[in-house]
């Protein structure tokens, strides 16, 4: 009782600390969302050519 899982062991893959892993993880998906941003013109508006409305 009052035990914690902190480290996953398998076989055929190295030990790993749970939190450590979500840190990393949460860190990569941040930084592939800000590429991802960066690639859209920010505050760019297109017209759009069938019913002429602006769009963002």
């Amino acid at each position: 009782q009052g035990h914690v899982t902190d480290f996953i062991y398998f076989h055929f893959w190295p030990a790993f600390n749970i939190a450590d892993a979500s840190i990393v993880i949460g860190v990569i998906l941040l930084g592939w969302s800000m590429l991802r941003m960066s690639n859209d013109p920010a505050g760019e508006s297109t017209v759009d050519a069938d019913s002429g409305e602006q769009r963002a």
